[in-house]
């Protein structure tokens, strides 16, 4: 996989000072690589990626492909298709306070699906939620926000609320099936959203 990063990537790589943070990015990437190239039908290595100050990456002399990466933990869920689509996948952390975050972060509404839930439930509804959210910051190309507490998204997904300001075009959640312990969403201006899934694994 390292073989397919561009130097930037590799560069990037070589910042993580955690080990494991750096191969995770290293297969996540050279998985995105890898996909592209099956898309595109061209080297996996020539693939130029359009980047950094904020913007939403792009592939460059592709314009019409469209993706979005994301990882946690031991996985990373990676989205292309004809059109913009955000992708978060989240460990469900079992040390995290969730009624400060929800708090600082969640719509009224959102707030009260976890608090109808207790326990177990409440905690994975968090983190679907949390998904959604994030999934929808990265397809709009918002990005981090102080204004998280006026989107809303039902745990179910479906369409998003959020101010015209920071999405004119309605967009809609779906959740995705996730490993056991993990949530995962994907998020398109797309209602019926079709979603081909394909799994694999680059363990040694």
């Amino acid at each position: 996989m390292r073989a397919l990063l561009s130097a930037d990537e590799q560069a990037r790589a070589g910042r993580f000072k955690l080990r494991a943070d750096h191969e995770r990015f290293v297969k996540s990437r050279g998985a995105l690589r890898l996909i592209h190239a099956e898309r595109t039908a061209q080297d996996a290595r020539a693939r130029v990626f359009l980047e950094g100050d904020g913007r939403k990456p792009e592939l460059r002399d592709h314009p019409s492909v469209h993706f979005n990466l994301s990882h946690s933990g031991d996985f990373a869920l990676i989205a292309v298709g004809p059109q913009s689509v955000g992708v978060d996948i989240e460990a469900i952390r079992p040390d995290i306070k969730l009624s400060a975050l929800a708090e600082a972060n969640f719509h009224p509404a959102e707030r009260a699906i976890l608090a109808a839930r207790s326990g177990t439930a409440a905690r994975e509804a968090f983190f679907q939620i949390w998904a959604h959210k994030e999934a929808f910051l990265k397809a709009t190309g918002i990005g981090l926000t102080d204004h998280l507490t006026a989107i809303s998204v039902s745990l179910e997904g479906g369409p998003i609320s959020a101010p015209a300001s920071l999405a004119p075009e309605t967009w809609y959640a779906t959740p995705l099936d996730a490993p056991p312990g993990y949530k995962a969403s994907i998020v398109s201006r797309n209602a019926h959203l079709s979603v081909q899934d394909r799994t694999a694994s680059f363990t040694p």
